[in-house]
């Protein structure tokens, strides 16, 4: 049974603050939730960066400089 949230909101504050205790499974989902969301966003970032490489490797196949292709890929 989920506890009632705790009133920790400051006296001087307008925006009332809770604080929410978690059983050990809700606070187990949550890191499983979190770690879900790291790994997604590495792997976005590393297939962002494969294409960039891709993309700059691709462009100075026409002749163009590495600096040339930067600027036009819009990254320097």
């Amino acid at each position: 049974m989920p506890k009632e949230p705790i009133d920790i909101t400051p006296d001087d504050s307008v925006v009332p603050v809770y604080l929410v205790e978690l059983t050990d499974a809700e606070l187990a989902a949550k890191q499983a939730e979190f770690e879900a969301q790291q790994e997604a966003k590495e792997l976005a970032e590393t297939e962002r960066a494969t294409k960039l490489t891709s993309a700059i490797t691709k462009l100075k196949a026409l002749g163009l400089t590495e600096t040339e292709a930067k600027i036009i890929i819009g990254i320097e």
